[in-house]
């Protein structure tokens, strides 16, 4: 008993920790739930909304069993600019074409129906509520500033380039592009898919799959469906 009454206490303080850090703003509707990610169990997520894949964790850390270790590192903006091609040269998880996200990109990870820090910290676990930067320079008053965005409430800012920010990267995925004829007919009605035009931006595509709302599938770059 004295054992369980431990293991108990532990859980319940860490949960409290937790709750305490983020702060929750329930009169938002949550659009970032976890559900919006597809986890991939290698470090890596999915957003279904824009099709951009993450990095789980900022630059500096380590993915261990769904968790971010160590602490994010800080970098100039010439120095973020140039952390993609490090990772890139020995790749990470199966990719090399990460890249520094734009400032709409990055904004596009906020979860605005929170704060301290504003992103689904199930999906991006020990994200520190501070300034990243984006690749999106500021091109009005001054050649030597940079777009950034703080995770501490959502907004974002230009900032002198020598400033340092953590960094969290982003690939641009798979793009889905496909044809079906004929577009319309009567049942019985055989038609053709073709998928051979969607594109990998490091073309890794090894398999394609199709499903129909009355409960048919198939696969392949192409492939046909019978509807009768």
């Amino acid at each position: 008993m004295k054992t369980n009454l431990s293991i108990f206490t532990l859980l319940l303080t860490f949960a409290t920790a937790v709750s305490a850090t983020q702060t929750i703003k329930g009169y938002i509707d949550n659009e970032w739930p976890e559900s919006r990610y597809s986890d991939h169990g290698d470090g890596t997520v999915t957003d279904t909304v824009t099709g951009l894949m993450w990095k789980q964790c900022s630059e500096g850390q380590s993915y261990s069993g769904g968790d971010c270790d160590g602490d994010a590192s800080n970098y100039r903006w010439e120095l973020a600019l140039q952390q993609p091609a490090s990772v890139n040269s020995g790749g990470y998880a199966g990719h090399s074409d990460w890249r520094l996200p734009n400032i709409n990109e990055l904004a596009s990870l906020v979860a605005r129906d929170r704060y301290g820090p504003s992103i689904n910290l199930e999906r991006f676990p020990s994200t520190p509520a501070a300034w990243f930067w984006s690749s999106s320079p500021y091109a009005y008053f001054s050649s030597s500033s940079a777009w950034g965005l703080s995770f501490d409430n959502g907004n974002d800012s230009y900032s002198g380039r020598s400033a340092s920010n953590h960094v969290r990267l982003v690939r641009s995925g798979q793009l889905a592009l496909f044809s079906f004829s004929p577009s319309s007919g009567r049942a019985p009605l055989t038609v053709n898919l073709d998928g051979t035009s969607s594109s990998d931006s490091d073309g890794t595509i090894s398999s394609y799959s199709w499903s129909s709302s009355d409960g048919q599938s198939a696969s392949g770059a192409t492939a046909t469906l019978l509807f009768s």
